[in-house]
């Protein structure tokens, strides 16, 4: 068996241990084995449970910014009584840290992997931390891996592409678990008290700056001038909640916004949403988007957002520098159109299903190259 140990922030919903459970549970357990390390305190929730349910093991350490040393030897001792076979690190241009330590202890194939695309322009701090990353990650690192070329050239340095040791993995999901379903759509709207003939736009996230909801609610501003029927679905917590929620009230949108909180039947909910919005200021590859495109939503995207899904019908970016109205505007575009639904057999052509990708990932596990 292969043992493998994570170098993650947390597990609660979404993002990374999100991807790294959908990879899990559709993995040959008896041949691959997976271990955790995080570093947020309270950051273990429902992806961190379900993993464990899976045979996983989690461990907290102190975070790098807390100490830098203590973070190294409580990931040294680890290691050690671990005897973990790969270690793969999700954790940016720090990532050389865990696998420096990894080196130390011998374990032949270290991974980093990266998961953000950031456009906007970098501190001199900031550069100077990219810069040394890619240097220290390119010698400690025996595999890179992205979930999409803006992500790689980002984390890596745009010559990581042309390199032997760089692969793109796209953020593959359970591409039929999301098909778009009438039952669903009738419940999750019953259950939040949506009439069946209301215009749904809706977006899933964590409730964060760079998700940009601040955005996205002067835009249904905008949308419910013209579609005055309109409700706008907020899937996901954060720490931008209450900030988002007062901008919701100040607005007087109370009654047509509805925030459902984190939710582990996304799949359905997705089902009940007209358009799906996703006004990011970044985002390495963005998952939901990925699973709204295999529910056969129209997808409107901010132009800062890489363009992977760019071969979905119904997929649009716009610029952030573009008004709150032009977005309302091309969202109410699509508010006849349904679902598209040649978009399931374009992603498994793409490998965004994730039995094929979790097929490809032990392979990768089990390379000596």
């Amino acid at each position: 068996m292969i043992k493998v140990l994570h170098l993650i922030n947390g597990a609660t919903f979404g993002g990374i241990s999100t991807m790294l459970l959908n990879y899990y549970a559709n993995m040959d357990r008896s041949k691959v084995h997976f271990d955790f390390v995080y570093s947020a305190e309270g950051a273990f929730g429902h992806d961190g449970e379900q993993l464990k349910q899976l045979g996983a093991e989690f461990f907290y350490i102190r975070k790098k910014s807390d100490g830098l040393m203590n973070h190294i030897k409580q990931l040294d001792e680890l290691i050690k009584r671990g005897h973990y076979d790969v270690i793969h690190v999700h954790s940016c241009h720090t990532s050389y840290i865990g696998l420096m330590v990894a080196w130390k202890n011998g374990i032949k194939i270290r991974f980093a992997h990266a998961h953000t695309a950031v456009k906007e322009k970098l501190s001199l701090k900031e550069a100077i931390s990219r810069r040394t990353g890619i240097i220290l990650m390119k010698i400690f690192a025996t595999k890179r891996l992205a979930c999409s070329r803006d992500a790689a050239v980002y984390i890596f340095g745009k010559h990581s592409l042309q390199q032997k040791s760089m692969l793109i993995i796209p953020n593959a999901i359970e591409t039929r678990k999301f098909r778009y379903n009438k039952d669903a759509r009738m419940q999750i709207r019953e259950e939040l008290g949506i009439e069946a003939s209301s215009f749904v736009v809706g977006t899933v996230g964590r409730m964060s700056e760079e998700k940009n909801q601040i955005f996205l609610i002067d835009i249904f501003e905008q949308l419910k001038k013209l579609v005055p029927e309109s409700y706008l679905l907020l899937v996901g917590n954060g720490d931008k909640k209450s900030e988002i929620e007062k901008v919701v009230e100040e607005k007087g949108l109370t009654k047509s916004v509805i925030f459902t909180g984190n939710r582990a039947d996304v799949y359905k909910i997705l089902s009940a949403m007209d358009v799906f919005v996703l006004p990011s200021l970044y985002e390495g590859s963005p998952v939901a988007g990925i699973e709204a495109g295999a529910n056969g939503l129209p997808i409107i995207m901010s132009d800062t957002i890489t363009r992977e899904l760019d071969f979905l019908e119904g997929a649009e970016y716009i610029s952030l520098q573009s008004s709150a109205g032009k977005w309302a505007n091309k969202i109410v575009q699509y508010k006849n159109k349904g679902r598209f639904c040649s978009s399931i057999d374009k992603m498994l052509e793409q490998g965004y299903d994730i039995k094929k990708s979790a097929r490809k990932m032990e392979k990768i596990y089990g390379s000596k190259n």
